[in-house]
């Protein structure tokens, strides 16, 4: 499980993970600032996970799923 906060007063609007060749993989359930992520069911592999805020501020960060 991944736990994503963003900066400090910051509120997620929406979770995305893509594989690196862009296909959409899961969209997460947000709470007013943070959200779990559940990676369990994902293939070994290379993932995009982009976070935007209510204010419409992207984060994006790799995540490399495997033993």
């Amino acid at each position: 499980i991944i736990n994503i906060v963003l900066p400090s007063g910051a509120k997620i609007k929406q979770v995305n993970l893509y594989t690196v060749l862009g296909a959409a993989v899961t969209v997460a359930q947000v709470a007013e600032d943070h959200t779990n992520l559940s990676i369990a069911g994902l293939s070994d592999g290379l993932y995009i996970l982009v976070v935007t805020s209510e204010n419409g501020t992207t984060y994006r960060k790799s995540i490399v799923v495997g033993k």
